[in-house]
């Protein structure tokens, strides 16, 4: 990183921010080389990214054909026009994504999201549960960056 000064070392400070927010953007690129970058809702947890998808589109295609995956948080953030700069707490994520096999793991993510996500009381049917992907995103490199001046 270029600005030393803006990165966050403590991984707790780090994990904070992936808990904290609610929206991340997944950037893939897929085997035509065009880059997507999409909004998802997602939990941390264990280490890892986890996010919803439907069982088909560009997104998971894409992830098919090059699981190798950014993904980029912030919050905090605010303009101060009068500085000319913005403050902001930020996690930009390398890592690998697959989509999530095992049943009772997609089962133990789908509570999570809702729980997070949805209305007191929400569950999820098998019908619902059987047309969506989970996705995990294996962080290899987390890099956190701040600026509070």
């Amino acid at each position: 990183m270029r600005r030393k000064d803006r990165q966050i070392e403590d991984v707790s400070e780090i994990a904070g921010i992936l808990e904290r927010c609610e929206t991340g953007y997944l950037a893939t690129c897929g085997d035509d080389m065009r880059p997507m970058a999409t909004p998802v809702n997602y939990v941390y947890s264990g280490g890892s990214i986890f996010f919803h998808c439907a069982l088909e589109g560009r997104k998971l295609d894409n992830i098919k054909a090059n699981p190798n995956v950014g993904f980029t948080v912030a919050t905090d953030i605010e303009i101060d026009r009068e500085a000319m700069t913005t403050r902001y707490a930020s996690v930009m994520v390398e890592g690998i994504a697959s989509v999530v096999d095992s049943p009772m793991k997609k089962k133990e993510i789908i509570s999570l999201l809702i729980g997070r996500f949805a209305a007191e009381g929400a569950h999820c049917s098998e019908e619902i549960a059987a047309r969506t992907n989970i996705v995990e995103i294996r962080a290899s490199a987390l890099v956190g960056k701040k600026n509070k001046c």
